[in-house]
């Protein structure tokens, strides 16, 4: 009987080679398996040094100091492997014990998606999420694992709704689109009277420039709100 708790991957790979199976194909699941896990012990590990405040004894002022000087990574890349891992510990503990099932381990944009949602990570998320909101993107991320362009997909509107200002300055530029191409394709229609032609050109480049000076006011205070 397998443990309760192990790993797939380990599991897939002891499977195969108690069976003899290509040691390939052995060492390959045993490479995914240290791939799957790579950015959550990376994480850990920087968590580690800046909870003992390692970076002063090796001559930085900060973790993200050290970590720009001496291994290459950015701040923003930093906040969220640390974020990531802060909200795994509150959220997902298993997932760090290491016979946790790596099948189930998110990367780490997913959960940095998470972070922000709940509260954990800087966000412009406008309302606190519902219970059944939070449980249901937990879900997703942490048992379903699933990758985080389905999971803003299936969340994005409900935790970052759209104001009026910025659904009206949507349909405007789409309309405006809409406009651009009609006026790109015209000339190319076969059979129409020049001034039929010229009367609808002169008519579509109004609407144009009216739905410019519409869309360039809203997309200031959209603009504006997301800076403030």
């Amino acid at each position: 009987m397998k443990p309760v708790g192990g790993s797939k991957l380990q599991d897939r790979a002891d499977d195969l080679l108690a069976k003899g199976a290509d040691p390939q194909r052995v060492e390959a699941l045993h490479r995914a398996k240290r791939f799957k896990r790579s950015w959550l012990e990376m994480a850990e590990a920087l968590s580690e040094i800046n909870k003992r405040r390692l970076f002063e004894s090796w001559g930085y002022a900060d973790l993200y100091a050290y970590c720009a000087e001496e291994l290459s990574l950015k701040r923003g890349t930093v906040e969220k492997l640390t974020g990531s891992f802060r909200t795994i510990e509150r959220y997902a503990p298993e997932l760090l014990r290491p016979d946790g099932d790596d099948a189930k381990l998110p990367s780490f944009d997913s959960v940095d998606y998470f972070a922000r949602a709940v509260g954990e990570r800087e966000s412009r998320r406008a309302e606190t999420p519902t219970v059944e909101v939070i449980d249901a993107l937990r879900d997703a991320v942490f048992e379903e694992a699933r990758p985080v362009a389905a999971i803003r997909r299936e969340f994005h509107a409900t935790l970052y709704p759209k104001s009026e200002t910025e659904v009206a300055t949507e349909h405007a530029e789409r309309t405006r689109a809409q406009v651009r191409r009609l006026l790109d394709a015209l000339p190319t229609v076969t059979g129409l009277a020049a001034l039929s032609l010229r009367d609808a050109t002169a008519a579509l480049e109004r609407l144009d420039r009216e739905l410019t000076s519409l869309a360039t006011p809203l997309q200031q205070t959209t603009l504006a709100a997301v800076g403030s």
